[in-house]
């Protein structure tokens, strides 16, 4: 998806490093949005005196009370407030005031506040200084950084709307609400600050949604002061008209989070946690959505994070963001206003491990090449009047520490922690190591047998078998005994009970988003359903909350055996250091997957530490649902068996590419891909494949190449048609004799299961025609067959879905065969050519 501002087309790493220079970065950020006529300063800071003037009249009349505006007062308040004769002359104005702390607090919120804030005040409100801006400057840079949706609100002022950042391009802000109207005021989102002002909330939604269900939502507050009794709000994860959603609400000595519901103005709010801590003057709070925790963070700190258990809905139709401004007059009191919002950002928290890691990147060596700018210009100095010695001997030392700064500069670039081959092929962190999936020795059987010789021979007695010569003369002899030992061997799996939640733990090693789910399990006959889910492990009282939980799996996995990969749409936040529940569900009727693990020693730990051990289980006969809490007295840690499973990065796995297979039979020869692997046997006459011979039996032969996809075809013309059936096969093992086969005879089409389990899936009576195309196919768990025309054009003529999603497929069944017939003298029609493709990727 293309950014909302040409800033992310460039590559991250070609932006300068908004640490080191912010004041310079801000005014090279190439985000162009409507231009104001108005002209800005260095900071994009207006100075007219219109601004100055209307600002003048607004904290003066409330200071005097009835002389806003008097020709007596504004050119004595301007000349103060533009430099003129600073805090000193407002003193001299103000002094006599018995009201000042009040005020003082009222427009700046320091409680018992005097003139030295107010000063404090007055500079915020009628010019940001140069460090100042610098600092926003940054900050508004940082939270742009991988963001989907940004606005910085650098454009003209316009009191009653807020507008584009790109009009044109991307929509407006939708804006309702009461109370003062909210727009752009010194490039920041605020409400109008008038001396009398009406009470209200103004809202704001942001017109783009969200791609993902869990993201972010930050601001940059403005610098004009918090007081503690207006509230100031983000929205996260509402509805399209946002009439439901998630809440933070900023106060000046508070902050709440929440779900709301709104009709028309009426907010209903229902809290969830509350803190002390509130946000401040150029501070960014945030909040982030991962699942069902929800975080409240200003400045990179957590304030409040929160695990909902009220099912609050996590889907696509909740994805819209906004925030609100509000303006409120206690009795008797002076106005207070929310400072508003210098710029707001929506991410989606795909980009937060990748920027982070970019921005600590670039960081590095930003401070490297500082490092050595400084080393050499400290040195040169140093060297005045000394000799070279001097300065290389200076350098040297800063040198080794910048190699090492840019050491860990390529780590960073190298993106996430790499772990072994030995351990995970995928990146993945998993519950051990994956070398110790070893065959595993169960027993040994032994065999053994005596022979009886010439001379005088006794019965012998082998005790462990209990053959003997069965001859009883004694007289001189030889032995000849022989005797084996054979190891029984299986393969490093385990069956869980049906039913059952089979999990491990894990500790994470870095903190970021996991996007992949990695497992591995043996082949069954007809499988139950199954899923996988990711938990978070409380270490305070040992219960797991479920985070996700997979789609059911059979459709994608089917019955067959091997290592699988399933992709987390969305993705769950891990942070560092925690314990991770990975469990595997197998539930309902059908056979029990075997499942890839080792067996513990059966140590566990003291009864208050968490987990007890590496491993767990969970009854349960229904599928699993996020949010579910699992309380640690019903995790069972009975059993000593532990699944392979982990958790990963997004893992980008290449589709093979199609690929396609053609014999036209020409000539009178076989052509070498083509095998035979039971019955009869065929030959290449006439250009065409038919039987050979007079035996009676079945002619099948497979095509030794393998195709890349589990979704093929195979087709072929039938060059005659009589009673006895020619055949064409697809998903096939390697041994050719399991398969499925569209089988095709004078009256009729039919699809079959061959192989340890055979059946016919579908039929079709019809009246077929010699020179006719056929094309098989399977297509994910439905398999068609079809007549093709002369334009290539397809007609089903019967076909069979697998709903139960039983019939195997995977990489070890990608063959395709070709089969003939005969039997008591008729022998069924012959292929003139085969034809193997898979099909390629959508358009």
């Amino acid at each position: 998806m293309s950014s909302t501002y040409d800033y992310f087309e460039r590559p991250l790493s070609a932006s300068p490093d908004f640490e080191a220079y912010p004041a310079e970065r801000y005014e090279q950020m190439p985000m162009k949005y409507s231009a104001s006529g108005d002209e800005l300063d260095a900071f994009g800071n207006r100075g007219d005196l219109t601004a100055t003037q209307d600002a003048a009249d607004l904290v003066f009349g409330a200071i005097f009370e009835g002389t806003a505006g008097k020709a007596s007062l504004p050119q004595q308040m301007l000349d103060i407030l533009s430099g003129g004769e600073g805090l000193g002359a407002l003193s001299a104005i103000t002094g006599d005031i018995p009201v000042v702390g009040d005020i003082v607090e009222a427009l700046t919120g320091v409680e018992d506040g005097d003139l030295t804030d107010l000063g404090t005040f007055a500079n915020l409100l009628f010019g940001r200084d140069v460090a100042l801006a610098s600092r926003v400057a940054a900050i508004e840079n940082k939270i742009a950084v991988g963001a989907e949706y940004f606005d910085n609100f650098k454009r003209g002022d316009n009191e009653t709307t807020l507008g584009s950042p790109e009009p044109g391009v991307v929509a407006n802000w939708v804006q309702f609400g009461d109370g003062e109207p909210m727009g752009v005021y010194d490039q920041a989102a605020q409400v109008r600050r008038n001396a009398l002002p009406d009470d209200g909330t103004r809202y704001a939604r942001c017109p783009f949604l969200a791609t993902s269900n869990d993201y972010r939502v930050a601001a940059v507050v403005h610098p004009r002061g918090c007081p503690p009794n207006p509230r100031t709000s983000l929205y996260g994860r509402c509805n399209a008209d946002m009439t439901e959603g998630v809440y933070v609400d900023f106060f000046g000595d508070k902050t709440n989070i929440g779900r709301f519901t709104r009709s028309g103005l009426t907010m209903n709010r229902t809290q969830w946690k509350t803190t002390s801590r509130a946000y401040s003057n150029s501070s960014t709070p945030e909040l982030r959505m991962a699942g069902t925790r929800y975080q409240v963070v200003i400045d990179d700190v957590v304030i409040l994070d929160h695990t909902d258990t009220s099912s609050f809905p996590i889907d696509t139709a909740h994805r819209t963001s906004g925030f609100s401004l509000s303006t409120w007059t206690g009795i008797l009191a002076v106005p207070q206003f929310s400072p508003g919002f210098a710029s707001f950002s929506v991410r989606n928290n795909d980009m937060t491990a990748v920027q982070q890691a970019t921005v600590k990147a670039e960081t590095a060596q930003q401070t490297a090449d500082n490092a050595v700018d400084t080393a050499v210009t400290e040195a040169t100095n140093a060297a005045t009047g000394a000799v070279a010695g001097a300065v290389s001997g200076a350098i040297a030392p800063v040198k080794n520490q910048v190699e090492a700064v840019q050491a860990s500069v390529i780590t960073f670039q190298e993106g996430l922690p790499l772990r072994p081959f030995s351990h995970s092929m995928t990146n993945s962190e998993m519950t051990f190591d994956r070398v110790l999936l070893q065959p595993r020795v169960t027993g040994v059987s032994l065999s053994g047998a005596v022979s009886s010789t010439s001379l005088g021979s006794h019965r012998h007695t082998i005790p462990s078998s209990g053959s003997n010569t069965g001859l009883e003369n004694l007289g001189s002899h030889t032995h000849s005994d022989t005797f084996s030992a054979s190891p029984q061997v299986s393969n490093a799996t385990f069956v869980p009970a049906a039913n059952t939640i089979t999990a491990g733990f894990i500790r994470a090693t870095w903190g970021g988003l996991r996007e992949s789910f990695t497992f591995a399990t043996g082949p069954v006959t007809s499988p139950c359903p199954m899923q996988v889910m990711i938990g978070r492990l409380d270490p305070t009282n040992g219960n797991v909350v479920i985070l996700w939980v997979s789609d059911e799996l059979t459709a994608v996995i089917g019955s067959g055996s091997g290592e699988f990969v399933v992709t987390i749409p969305d993705g769950v936040l891990i942070e560092d250091r925690e314990t991770i529940f990975v469990g595997i569900h197998q539930y309902g009727s059908g056979g029990v997957r075997p499942l890839y693990g080792i067996t513990l020693a059966g140590l566990q730990r003291d009864g208050l530490l968490h987990p007890a051990k590496p491993n767990t289980r969970f009854g349960r006969s229904t599928a699993m649902t996020a949010g579910t809490t699992l309380s640690a007295g019903s995790l069972d840690f009975s059993n000593d068996t532990l699944p392979w499973l982990g958790i990963g990065p997004s893992l980008v796995i290449p589709v093979p590419a199609p690929t396609a297979y053609y014999e036209n039979f020409d000539g009178s020869t076989m052509p070498s891909a083509l095998v035979r692997r039971s019955g009869i046997a065929a030959q290449i006459s006439n250009g065409v494949f038919q039987v050979s011979g007079s035996s009676d039996g079945e002619a099948n032969y497979q095509y030794t190449r393998r195709l890349n996809r589990d979704d093929h075809a195979v087709e072929s013309t039938l060059v005659a048609v009589n009673s006895r059936p020619s055949y064409l096969g697809l998903r096939s093992d390697a041994s050719g004799y399991n398969c499925i086969v569209m089988a095709v005879r004078e009256d009729s089409v039919s699809i079959q299961r061959r192989g340890s389990s055979s059946a016919t899936l579908a039929s079709a009576s019809m009246t077929v025609g010699a020179g006719t195309t056929f094309r098989f196919s399977a297509v994910g768990n439905v398999y068609t067959a079809s007549r093709l025309d002369a334009n290539g054009a397809a007609t089903t003529l019967c076909q069979y879905v697998d709903s139960s999603n039983v019939l195997p497929r995977g990489v070890d069944n990608r063959y395709v065969t070709i089969g003939v017939d005969r039997f008591f003298l008729v022998n069924s029609g012959g292929w003139d050519y085969l034809r193997a493709a898979d099909y390629p990727d959508p358009e």
